[in-house]
């Protein structure tokens, strides 16, 4: 389990999940510090929002789990989240393509 503390959580989840994805076991992080904040997006967003593209695009969805332990808010902090992020077995492929003038994103 990787421990951290930082400052707001929701924006420094990125690197790891992006490290985690591809490790060679699951990984767990903790981080603690400041879970909403009138200035950064809060950790329910990152969890309503992140979490279902990483689903979209292929991640698995067991395994794949933000928990909120404690909540935390400026000046001091104090909030507690623990990230469970699986291993992907195969490679993800994202191939980007254009209909009628929209682009979207298709998973192969």
């Amino acid at each position: 389990m990787i421990v951290v503390s930082v400052v707001p959580l929701a924006t420094s989840w990125k690197p790891l999940i992006m490290l985690g994805l591809f490790g060679k076991k699951p990984l767990t992080i903790r981080l603690k510090g400041i879970t909403n904040d009138s200035k950064d997006p809060s950790i329910d967003t990152f969890r309503s929002t992140t979490l279902p593209i990483l689903k979209q695009f292929g991640v698995p969805a067991e395994g794949l789990e933000l928990k909120i332990e404690s909540r935390g808010v400026t000046p001091k902090g104090g909030g507690e989240v623990v990230l469970l992020v699986p291993m992907v077995l195969n490679s993800l492929k994202v191939q980007i393509i254009k209909l009628e003038h929209k682009p979207e994103c298709m998973i192969t």
